[in-house]
């Protein structure tokens, strides 16, 4: 029940009261009475006060209330103009209660009960009081240390002066004004040496205390009134304990300690400082010559036999520190004493020696101690991993030595230093032998004209020689070219009169020799390709690729797909190869004379390639009736295809679409994102028949397109063959429609159906950014993702 309903329902139940009281008590002109009473009253109006009558709060906290005004003449709906004023009636002191718009805000500095009366006055209504029955009870004081310790432990140092402050809390703020104390919990009393400040908390201990009593346990007490007394069980513990503080474990070699003495031993009591401590050396059962140790500072000095070896090895001392009336403390420091380390550096390439087979050589290698390079040292060669008499080290230089008799590999060489008094050095190190191998540096792909000559140049190297001279050129393999060689001092491919050469790619194999390098061979893509005129070209980079045409320019002889003898998947001008950017497609002005396309016009041009770009696409531009498969497949799995030309114009003044035409044109081209602001498919807006498959699959799976150019559009023809845009889009997943209100954009809702037929089946399946526009289609149009079709834009 709603807080107006449950209103009216007092209301009802009061005015029940009345008339049944009234029933009972009165006599029946009283009752008349009564009656004429309230219906001579009956245009007064009426407030109800609707809010909690009982409240439950504790003191030192502020909190409030809603009260809320009803109009019950009407319907019991909310005052929102009256005016609220409240008084205390009776009860507890050191409360204050407002209110301002029913909203009544009260604060409890005092315990016990209190009611205030609530009143709601309008002009033309009868005042309307509530009684708050406030009942208020104790809040808990909590104790706590300020420096967030632990509250209920302090441990104090033998003649110790300090002190430590406790705060108390209610409801997690802080309580300024209590009155704090403490006692003794054994014997009820305070302690000489032990004070608690009345107003700050703060407990202070001075010497005479902590001199005479050594475990105590207090309660600390903040009292308040209308609070509950927090309280705190404190143990103190005076102790007199003194703890070391410094190395338990010292490791130099044989040579003198560190000259600054930095060995520094400190005495503590709780962790505080001692001062007027005494230092000596307790025990030295070794018998450790040169140590002592500072009486006042605890520093320990020690140095070590420079003549000798004897302190070689461990030993353990024991150092004392004592003070009066504290008890005393031992440390045992362990001292390491290690010979002097030989360590062994190389003079170049860290570790490790790289060298070319058949070279001979050498390596200086240097031994060091603390950084100070040894004299009087004796080298060896201690591994010689099967290089016996192929290696040397000089015994008194360290210069190591190779041969060249030394075959390819790597092998571990291992190396000693020795030195009276020293532990002795050594280093492994890997010696790579590495084959001379010619390597040959020159183009790995030659493309070639039929009737061209010409030449290319190749050039032999060496790690260990730049730029070999006197090397012999020859041919392995000329995969059957006639009048292809090489020179076989310069390195210069020559090819005479490719025009006997069959259009194809054929694999060239050449070698290059030199004793003793190891042999260096090299394989060539040689590519030729047709040579017409041209005139009417294809641009790729700079290389210009004629495009096969007839005589008679107004009749190409016979289509681009045709030449490649039916193998469109790698052949010559299928470019199936073709890698980078694109100069340029064009067909020449002449052609622009031309009214028929032949089938198969540019059919899987570039199908399977990994071209990324192109600048230009010019058809011809009169072309009125296209071949069956124009277009087809020209750009299919290009997927490194990113953008297209801002005047890509396909051939669209065609009034009848051939079957197949454009289909699966950009299938697969998942790196393509956007089409250029002028591709179009309604350029021509009478369109008389479309074939069978016309755009099928014309960008399906071209998982990057996000949006489609507007004027897009599709030309629709009342005599339009089946699946003539079936799956289109299909798995367009990010496609995203343009405006819905713009009719030349490919908007998605208001394109009409063509029912009955599947022109369209499947033209958006998997279109996952579109399925909200689906999920608005009305129920005459279909549902894409259960019908055979959906609409397209009229021309």
């Amino acid at each position: 029940m709603s807080r107006s309903s449950k209103t009216i329902a007092k209301f009802a139940w009061f005015n029940i009261f009345i008339i049944i009281a009234g029933a009972i008590t009165c006599s029946i002109p009283f009752l008349l009475s009564l009656l004429g009473s309230i219906n001579n009253n009956h245009d007064k109006k009426y407030i109800l006060i609707d809010g909690k009558s009982i409240v439950e709060a504790k003191t030192g906290l502020e909190d409030d209330e809603q009260y809320t005004a009803f109009d019950i003449n009407n319907d019991s709906e909310e005052l929102s103009d009256c005016t609220w004023s409240v008084a205390k009636k009776s009860g507890q002191e050191g409360i204050n209660v407002q209110i301002e718009n029913g909203l009544l805000n009260y604060t409890f500095n005092n315990i016990g009960t209190a009611i205030y009366t609530i009143t709601c006055s309008k002009q033309d209504y009868t005042s309307s009081t509530l009684d708050v029955r406030f009942n208020i009870s104790e809040q808990t004081i909590s104790i706590e240390a300020s420096d967030a310790s632990n509250p209920n432990i302090i441990d104090i140092p033998l003649n110790a002066y300090s002190q430590k402050e406790f705060v108390a809390k209610f409801d997690n703020q802080i309580l300024s004004d209590c009155t704090w104390n403490y006692v003794n919990i054994v014997t009820s009393t305070t302690v000489t040496g032990l004070t608690l400040d009345p107003i700050d908390g703060i407990l202070t201990w001075d010497s005479s205390f902590s001199n005479t009593i050594k475990v105590i346990n207090i309660k600390i007490t903040c009292a308040k009134v209308g609070y509950t007394t927090g309280e705190l069980i404190v143990a103190i513990t005076v102790s007199n304990e003194l703890t070391i503080y410094g190395s338990s474990t010292i490791e130099t070699n044989e040579t003198s300690i560190c000259d600054d003495n930095s060995f520094l031993y400190v005495a503590k009591c709780f962790g505080q400082d001692m001062q007027d401590v005494t230092w000596t050396i307790f025990e030295n059962p070794d018998s450790l010559a040169g140590i002592t140790i500072d009486s006042s500072t605890g520093a320990l000095n020690w140095t070590a036999s420079t003549t000798s070896s004897d302190n070689i090895g461990s030993h353990t001392i024991t150092i004392k520190c004592t003070k009066t009336d504290y008890v005393e403390a031992t440390k045992q420091i362990t001292f390491v004493v290690n010979a002097k380390q030989i360590v062994i550096t190389g003079q170049t390439n860290g570790d490790n020696i790289s060298i070319d087979q058949w070279t001979s050589g050498f390596k200086k290698y240097v031994s060091t101690c603390g950084g100070n390079t040894l004299t009087g040292v004796t080298w060896s060669i201690t591994n010689y991993d099967g290089l016996d008499g192929k290696i040397t080290i000089n015994s008194s230089n360290g210069t190591f030595n190779y041969d060249d008799t030394i075959t390819n590999g790597s092998y571990y060489i291992t190396i000693g230093c020795t030195k009276t008094d020293y532990l002795d050095g050594s280093l492994t190190f890997i010696l790579h032998v590495k084959s001379m191998q010619i390597e040959i540096s020159g183009s790995t792909t030659i493309i070639v004209n039929q009737h061209d000559a010409g030449t290319e140049a190749y050039t032999a190297t060496c790690e260990a020689n730049a730029t070999l001279s006197g090397a012999v050129w020859s041919v392995v393999d000329n995969a059957g070219l006639i009048g292809f060689s090489i020179n076989s001092s310069s390195g210069v491919i020559t090819w005479t009169d490719s025009a006997s050469y069959t259009v194809g790619n054929y694999n060239i194999s050449i070698k290059c020799t030199k004793a003793p390098y190891i042999v260096g061979t090299y394989n060539i893509l040689f590519k030729v390709v047709f040579n017409l005129p041209n005139s009417y070209f294809i641009g790729l980079d700079d290389t210009i690729f004629s495009l096969p045409y007839s005589n008679d320019a107004t009749t190409p002889g016979t289509s681009l797909y045709a030449l490649c003898n039916y193998d469109y998947h790698n052949t010559c001008f299928s470019f199936g190869s073709f890698q980078g950017k694109l100069k340029g497609i064009h067909f020449g002005s002449d052609w622009d004379a031309l009214t028929t396309a032949p089938a198969n016009f540019c059919r899987y041009l570039f199908y399977d390639s990994t071209l990324t770009s192109i600048d230009a696409v010019d058809f011809p531009k009169n072309i009125t009736t296209a071949g069956a498969y124009s277009l087809y497949a020209m750009f299919y799995q290009c997927t490194n295809l990113q953008t297209l030309p801002s005047e890509f114009n396909i051939p669209q003044v065609i009034s009848n679409l051939p079957d197949h035409y454009c289909f699966r044109m950009f299938e697969d081209c998942s790196s393509l994102q956007t089409l250029p602001s002028g591709f179009t498919l309604m350029k021509n807006k009478n369109i008389s028949t479309i074939g069978e498959e016309c755009f099928d699959s014309m960008f399906e799976d071209c998982s990057s397109l996000q949006t489609l150019p507007i004027g897009f559009g599709m030309p629709i023809s009342a005599s339009s063959a089946t699946r003539f845009a079936a799956q289109m889009f299909y798995g367009c997943t990010i496609l995203q429609p343009l405006d819905d209100y713009d009719y030349e954009a490919p908007c998605f809702l208001k394109i009409p159906m063509l029912s009955g037929v599947s022109n369209c089946h499947w033209m958006f399946n998997n279109c996952i950014a579109l399925q909200s526009y689906w999920s608005q289609l009305s129920s005459s149009q279909g549902s894409p993702s259960s019908g055979q079709h959906i609409g397209i834009l009229r021309n």
